[in-house]
């Protein structure tokens, strides 16, 4: 009788320790991971209209018939102009006005139309830019030209901008009023410009 009373004690003990046990075992199990959230890339958009001031420096190099006179001029004024952004692609137009101080001479008022293409790299844009000028002396005709750039605009945040641009500029055949001059200037600016 005792031994069959053990041997049922044994059998109930075997048949309900594996529950605590697997209960256990289960408890000890690493949780299950949680997805880490999925964070988009902000889209920078260079589209809208801006204004900003200009700060420069660089020379000029006038000929007439052999004689070659190379000046230094300083370069402050003042831009607006509108983007669009079509993906990579940043098409611009932009008219600004300079005062540019010449050595030995009046200072100049300088009017530039200018197209630019860039290219969206999110908070940089890389461009070129080509235009027409026309500079103004007192009592002198004004004296249209061309120019072409090359510059890149970086992103301070989504309203303000610095760049740095290389421009060069060719006015010939009457420049000044005098036939037969011709005169290059090669400039660098420096840009800063608000977003609206």
């Amino acid at each position: 009788m005792k031994k069959s009373v053990f041997a049922s004690a044994i059998a109930l003990v075997a048949l309900v320790a594996p529950a605590p046990a697997a209960a256990v075992a289960g408890s000890m199990d690493a949780p299950a991971p949680t997805p880490s959230p999925v964070v988009a890339e902000p889209v920078s958009d260079w589209s809208g209209a801006y204004a900003g001031l200009i700060l420069g420096t660089g020379d000029s190099t006038t000929d007439f018939d052999g004689f070659r006179l190379t000046l230094d001029h300083g370069i402050y004024g003042a831009f607006a102009g509108y983007s669009h952004d079509m993906g990579d692609i940043v098409l611009s137009a932009e008219i600004s006005y300079e005062r540019v101080s010449v050595d030995s001479f009046e200072d100049l008022d300088r009017y530039d139309l200018v197209v630019r293409a860039g290219y969206d790299l999110g908070q940089v844009q890389p461009y070129v830019s080509l235009g027409v000028a026309r500079l103004e002396l007192p009592d002198t005709p004004a004296e249209p030209g061309v120019s072409i750039g090359i510059g890149a605009d970086l992103k301070v945040s989504e309203k303000f901008t610095l760049g740095a641009e290389y421009r060069y500029s060719e006015f010939n055949d009457e420049y000044l009023g005098m036939s037969d001059w011709s005169m290059s200037a090669g400039s660098l600016l420096i840009r800063g410009a608000y977003h609206f």
